[in-house]
């Protein structure tokens, strides 16, 4: 969802560096010939901010010979309390640019296109490009700049 560094922003470098966070994530994915339904949880079990998130998403595979074609779509909702350790903004750190800031649950939405090639059985080369778009519990913080993320990159898979 955020850096744990806050971006190494100068603006935010007074503020309290966030502690990395072990999650317990599970997921159901139920595929059908017309795409693929999944719910996902996630959950901070290493008990830095005790946040959740909630996601629900669509993607369908479209192949041709050895290149495949994915797009898909989420909606995930994320808790108050994970809002807050990455958007909010305690009372220790207020000053005159920077005011207090308590958001409550959150929407975003994404989507990914990816495209790929299978190698082989084990092989596969993919490229993808994505956004997402997060509702105003983030964007009205003082110390978001950015409400939409566009992200692209390539990779490859091997597997066993």
């Amino acid at each position: 969802m955020a850096d744990v560094d806050r971006g190494e922003s100068p603006v935010l470098e007074d503020m309290k560096k966030l502690d990395e966070t072990v999650n317990g994530f599970l997921e159901v994915k139920i595929k059908q010939y017309w795409g693929n339904i999944s719910f996902a949880y996630l959950t901070d079990i290493s008990n830095e901010h005790n946040g959740k998130q909630l996601t629900i998403g669509y993607d369908k595979d479209y192949i041709s010979g050895n290149w495949f074609f994915t797009p898909s779509f989420n909606a995930t909702l994320s808790d108050n309390r994970l809002v807050n350790y990455f958007y909010g903004v305690s009372k220790q750190e207020v000053h005159s640019t920077r005011p207090l800031y308590t958001a409550d649950a959150s929407w975003s939405i994404s989507t990914t296109l990816m495209l790929g090639y299978a190698i082989d059985r084990n092989n596969t080369v993919f490229s993808f490009i994505s956004g997402t778009w997060f509702d105003d519990q983030i964007r009205d913080s003082p110390i978001t700049e950015k409400t939409t993320v566009i992200a692209a990159g390539l990779g490859y898979q091997y597997l066993f």
